[in-house]
């Protein structure tokens, strides 16, 4: 955002359930509270970037106002309605890796399930543990430690079906994914871009799920030219 900033102005908000946002636990729809932000924020049309289910809240978002959304940046999004990983397909190590979260989880041991977390979505499945170092580690472990130990955010409603409505999509779309990220996040965020009217898809290299806290001076090269293709950027 900082590196974007000088020339846009740029919004972000925490979900309930993570960061700093207090909530009640209570029937709630995404969709309504990003509507919420951009009214208290006095933003009319917007680009929407988000990351992992952050991206496909964006991209529900788009379906549900298209008035409203100017352009979306997708990072290994998630896509509601799109078809699960084949079980005759899935990658041996990953499939270890979410064995290991899932008995951390029934355990109850959250610090396990966290560690092991973040070297599935940071590090990648197929890379060494600790691949990623720093203050981008420690900020991650202690983002997602919140987001394990927070109450249930409460009820959302059935979420649109984007995967069956990509065509409705009228706006322009990048979509970027880490080249070091799981098997199936890949291969779907290759069909989404394909099936988009209006996309382009970029693979990053040398990253895993969150490409932008991982590498944010890469990231932002090259979101940069597609915002300069909508007129958003002078060139």
């Amino acid at each position: 955002m900082d590196l974007l900033r000088p020339h846009l102005d740029m919004v972000a908000y925490d979900r309930r359930g993570f960061g700093t946002t207090t909530f009640t636990t209570e029937g709630h729809d995404q969709l309504e509270d990003l509507e919420a932000v951009l009214k208290v924020s006095g933003l009319d049309r917007v680009v929407v970037f988000g990351n992992s289910q952050g991206g496909g809240i964006a991209l529900n978002f788009a379906l549900a106002h298209p008035e409203k959304v100017v352009a979306l940046v997708l990072t290994a999004p998630g896509v509601s309605g799109a078809p699960p990983a084949d079980p005759e397909t899935v990658d041996p190590v990953e499939q270890a890796i979410w064995q290991t979260l899932e008995t951390a989880d029934e355990a109850g041991d959250l610090e396990a399930l966290n560690r092991g977390e973040i070297r599935f979505w940071l590090d990648g499945p197929h890379a060494p543990e600790g691949r990623v170092t720093g203050p981008a580690r420690e900020l991650a472990l202690s983002m997602n430690r919140l987001a394990l130990q927070a109450d249930s955010a409460g009820h959302e409603p059935n979420l649109t079906n984007a995967w069956n409505r990509l065509d409705e999509v009228s706006c322009p779309v990048l979509v970027l994914v880490g080249d070091l990220d799981m098997t199936h996040q890949r291969r779907r965020s290759e069909l989404l871009a394909a099936r988009l009217p209006d996309a382009h898809l970029i693979v990053m290299e040398g990253t895993a799920h969150l490409p932008a806290l991982e590498q944010p001076a890469v990231y932002v090269g090259l979101v940069r030219p597609f915002l300069q293709r909508i007129g958003l950027l002078s060139p």
